[in-house]
């Protein structure tokens, strides 16, 4: 079983990576930087390399690039837009009582959001109101110090 070296770049990482005879470099390159392998696009001199059946057999051309640097393009996959919730991941895990608790955490992150983002400011703002409305209240109790201005007599 031979292998065979290539240099990819995936944002500051650069790496050397060997790939196994049989495996695509894109499948290669997804599973060490975290990437998903159908999303996962690989450029060398402006052509693009993907996971199509049509351009894995030309992925050869990459091996013949040398030390000079492939650069690696794909999000994470805990990034992706339609990534699985993690809630979903544990419903898919725990068979009977899985949905039930992924339901519950949903809504449950769902609230927390919601908390996050709209209840916190608000609660802040009427916190700071009766901060103010406590310290009016206790000094209008000190009396105030006689003016020391003359009045005139009529």
């Amino acid at each position: 079983m031979s292998t065979r070296t290539l240099s990819l770049k995936w944002r500051t990482t650069t790496v050397r990576l060997d790939v196994p005879s049989g495996e695509s470099p894109i499948t290669t390159a997804a599973r060490h930087f975290g990437l998903v392998p159908s999303r996962t696009t690989l450029v060398y001199r402006g052509k693009r390399y993907r996971l199509d059946d049509a351009v894995v057999d030309a992925a050869d051309d990459l091996f013949v690039v040398g030390d000079a640097c492939i650069m690696v393009l794909g999000t994470p996959a805990h990034q992706q837009l339609d990534a699985p919730s993690r809630a979903a991941a544990l419903a898919h895990r725990v068979p009977l009582a899985g949905p039930l608790i992924g339901w519950l955490l949903d809504a449950a992150a769902a609230v927390l959001v919601r908390a996050r983002d709209d209840w916190a400011p608000a609660l802040a703002r009427g916190l700071v109101a009766v901060a103010r409305g406590t310290g009016l209240f206790f000094t209008s109790l000190v009396p105030r110090a006689p003016s020391r201005a003359r009045r005139r007599d009529p």
